[in-house]
């Protein structure tokens, strides 16, 4: 006897494109969301920051993150996902830039208020999943976890970061 399952066919015509989008835009702010994570390290030598200090310092992304889905995802439910990807990009660029200069200059509170901004980066959990909307069925599997794969960044950040492969004494200073 063949199986008696019914055959259930399911297309996602239209919304390829949006789950293409938004797991690269989700990729993009889980990497910015961790840069300073990545950098803790050189942080804390370059700074000459105590632990509890980088800490404070890892630890500011992820509760400004934390704290801002609830924001971002009533404003996502109010205004959709493209208007709030593309509003969470944005926002992500500025402090990953003030991570740079700070790093730069070696300016511990520039940097912690970068660390503060970038938590913005991680509210893109509560744009992903309502920006890809008709593709979470039941029976056809879940396509908005393809967007949350944006947690690919994470291992990929350490060679994407200028100046975080080692430096010979005579190398110019990248970052």
């Amino acid at each position: 006897m063949a199986n008696s399952a019914p055959h259930i066919t399911f297309t996602v015509r239209g919304r390829t494109p949006n789950l293409v989008l938004a797991t690269a835009a989700s990729v993009v702010c889980f990497w910015a969301w961790n840069v300073v994570a990545t950098l803790g390290a050189r942080y804390t030598q370059q700074l000459h920051l105590s632990p509890a200090t980088t800490g404070v310092l890892v630890a500011m992304p992820v509760f400004v993150g934390s704290l801002g889905r609830i924001i971002v995802g009533t404003l996502t439910e109010r205004f959709g996902g493209r208007v709030m990807f593309t509003f969470v990009l944005l926002a992500t660029v500025g402090p990953v830039l003030l991570v740079v200069l700070g790093g730069t200059i070696e300016s511990f509170i520039l940097v912690l208020i970068a660390g503060l901004l970038l938590g913005v980066a991680g509210t893109v959990f509560a744009v992903g999943i309502p920006s890809v909307p008709g593709t979470n069925r039941p029976d056809a599997g879940s396509p908005p976890g393809f967007s949350a794969q944006g947690w690919v960044a994470p291992p990929l950040r350490p060679f994407s970061i200028p100046g975080w492969w080692p430096r010979s004494a005579t190398s110019p200073r990248t970052f």
